[in-house]
């Protein structure tokens, strides 16, 4: 119950009608029907299950496109996630309390920003370093994301090399919580690809805690 309450809590952050022109790509339609498919998180805001999704595919392939640009446009998988809108997601993965009020830490983000007080909760756990400044309309990166999802589930690195973000990723295939190892660490993930190791990294929470963790693992290159 806990963990549907949570992914709900991730989801709310998403549905956010905007009025502009959208039409997605064959990469991002590919990343809705993964979503679909794995029944992690699309199917909490679908308005169809996932039978009658296929079903509607079979019947009516014109219907199905529709459907789904609709959806890709509703949850705005297709953009690209701004570090402010990362800590809330963070913050809600982690189930942890929320200041209440800003100190205004950083230069950057005053105390009338919406993201102030997850920035600074964040920043108290030790989830993001210290600094003047959060640069908060930045996009986040591949490597930030992942490494802020695992750590809200604290889940620790299971590979030690000299390549911090080496290790987070290689921990992370380890887990099964991504399929395949990525070394285009800087890329700016969008909605869809966040969406999908938030949610899984919950799904394989339990596993990695409780199971024999794998044992660490030092890189050749590691001096």
């Amino acid at each position: 119950m806990k963990k549907d309450i949570i992914v709900m809590s991730l989801i709310g952050l998403f549905l956010i009608q905007s009025a502009y022109s959208f039409s997605p790509t064959a990469e991002q339609i590919e990343n809705t029907v993964l979503l679909q498919n794995k029944n992690i998180i699309a199917s909490q805001i679908s308005t169809l299950s996932q039978d009658e999704l296929a079903n509607l595919s079979q019947r009516d392939s014109e219907a199905y496109l529709l459907y789904v640009q609709d959806f890709v446009k509703k949850t705005k998988l297709a953009d690209i996630l701004t570090r402010r809108e990362m800590m809330k997601i963070i913050l809600n993965l982690s189930w942890e309390s929320i200041n209440s009020s800003c100190r205004w830490d950083y230069s950057d983000v005053n105390t009338n920003d919406w993201g102030c007080k997850y920035i600074e909760t964040a920043a108290g756990l030790w989830y993001i370093s210290p600094s003047d400044v959060f640069r908060p309309d930045d996009s986040t990166t591949k490597i930030e994301a992942l490494k802020l999802v695992l750590k809200s589930q604290s889940i620790e690195k299971i590979i030690e090399t000299d390549n911090w973000q080496r290790d987070y990723v290689e921990t992370a295939f380890a887990y099964g919580i991504i399929d395949e190892v990525f070394t285009d660490y800087n890329a700016q993930p969008n909605r869809a690809w966040i969406f999908n190791i938030a949610a899984t990294t919950l799904i394989q929470n339990e596993a990695v805690k409780f199971n024999s963790a794998p044992e660490k693992l030092m890189s050749d290159e590691a001096f």
